[in-house]
């Protein structure tokens, strides 16, 4: 099975490796609830977790690849960045090619990945 990558700030999780949040017994919606959110609704999610812990991907890599499947389930969504500190703050996001996701898995593997990398292959691109 081909990865599936889901690009968080500067923290790249391969979602592969977790299980999907709607085949769990304990999701906490109804297949109903989770239809009527939108993909802002689920980053803003994701923005108010990371309000509150601005380490989120690191300390919470499970919670961030929850949402980043539901994300992706919902609208193709792979990349997320707040863009500001404080709540609520806005973010950018992005359905980018599994290609380009798969590089920088491969940059953060030699440890060459860093914010500046990621702006410039991500986010400079797509202003």
């Amino acid at each position: 099975m081909a990865k599936r990558l889901f690009l968080f700030a500067d923290i790249i999780c391969d979602l592969s490796e977790s299980d999907d949040p709607l085949d769990r017994p304990d999701f906490p919606l109804t297949r109903e609830a989770f239809d009527r959110l939108t993909t802002e609704d689920l980053v803003a999610m994701l923005l108010e977790a990371h309000a509150q812990d601005p380490e989120l991907g690191a300390n919470r890599p499970g919670l961030v690849a929850s949402v980043g499947h539901l994300l992706r389930v919902k609208g193709g969504v792979n990349a997320v960045r707040p863009t500001g500190a404080a709540w609520p703050g806005p973010a950018r996001w992005a359905i980018l090619p599994e290609a380009s996701l798969a590089v920088l898995t491969t940059l953060d593997e030699m440890g060459a990945l860093t914010p500046g990398v990621i702006d410039e292959a991500v986010w400079d691109r797509l202003a």
